[in-house]
């Protein structure tokens, strides 16, 4: 019995993650059914993309729609609608809106506002402020919320991570180390080799800068047993002023947590062999201090991982 569906887009260019080729798609009631060589099936509608390509929808993960608050300019519904006009199919709405979306109130209701009015797939990031800190963990898993949008310069209200001397802490870690190190050195390295030149002469009297410069030239590839077993890794810092407070502690936790979600099965971390109080944390915290093979014999540092 041959295939039936609803409509069939015929002998189009369809451009997947396997690259570029001349198939057709089966569609019924909305969805995709499938791909490939359908000439033996049939259909209510066959339309012709021959000489066309057929693209998937994009999904941009920051749109500012302006609901609520500034709607003279756009709402959900009029962005949504010249969002799919672009091949838009998805979006992720941002937070600093009037009122700022930063409770489970505004960020529900903002929810509801785009029930049956958006004409595209839709999230809404949740603002991360000095007030809803606590609540975060609630927060990132309210049904529809695409993650927790920190702001760390001036944004609109109060979506600003400081105290009242400024921003005084950090963590950041790619999910996999190798990809980054490469995409370093396709987009990041070539632009700040041609700024800086490389030092030269005896490296026992280089400067900090001078030091730093050098990594930039000949930066260090991850240690290959390790990452294959710990593929992420992570930097964090607290200056003395918010350290003894669970900030850090905060900290990690909702980036292990997101970690976890993204599937990532390990991460690892290098501290200063001087900084003992560090590796008392980083202990504390779930990380084993790692030894060779994982860690090469001539390494100074302390290196930690935790399986995810």
């Amino acid at each position: 019995m041959s295939q039936r569906f609803q409509t069939i887009l015929k002998s189009g260019t369809v451009v997947n993650q396997d690259g570029e080729g001349v198939r057709d798609i089966g569609i019924t009631d909305g969805l995709i059914m499938e791909i490939g060589n359908l000439g033996a099936a049939s259909a209510a509608e066959i339309i012709d993309c021959k000489g066309l390509h057929v693209l998937p929808g994009v999904i941009d993960t920051q749109v500012h729609f302006r609901e609520p608050g500034l709607t003279h300019k756009e709402d959900l519904e009029t962005g949504s609608r010249s969002a799919v006009m672009g091949g838009v199919t998805a979006v992720f709405e941002m937070p600093n809106t009037n009122p700022l979306t930063v409770t489970e109130e505004a960020f529900t209701a903002k929810v509801a506002a785009g029930r049956h009015r958006m004409h595209c797939d839709f999230a809404f990031w949740v603002g991360g402020t000095h007030e809803n800190a606590n609540d975060v963990p609630e927060l990132e898993r309210l049904p529809g919320a695409a993650g927790i949008k920190v702001f760390m310069g001036s944004s609109t209200g109060d979506l600003l991570v400081e105290d009242d001397k400024g921003v005084a802490g950090y963590i950041i870690g790619p999910y996999d180390t190798v990809a980054f190190q490469a995409r370093l050195e396709r987009e990041w390295w070539p632009s700040l080799r041609a700024r800086y030149e490389e030092p030269q002469g005896d490296a026992a009297g280089w400067n900090a800068d001078q030091r730093r410069i050098h990594t930039i030239h000949h930066p260090e590839p991850a240690f290959g047993p390790r990452v294959a077993i710990f593929p992420a890794h992570i930097h964090m810092n607290l200056l003395p002023r918010l350290q003894g407070q669970g900030l850090g502690t905060r900290l990690l936790d909702l980036w292990i947590s997101t970690a976890r979600e993204a599937g990532v099965k390990g991460v690892y971390l290098g501290a200063n062999a001087e900084n003992v109080s560090g590796q008392r944390f980083w202990a504390s915290r779930g990380f084993e201090r790692l030894a060779p093979p994982l860690v090469a014999p001539s390494d100074r540092s302390v290196w930690f991982g935790q399986h995810l």
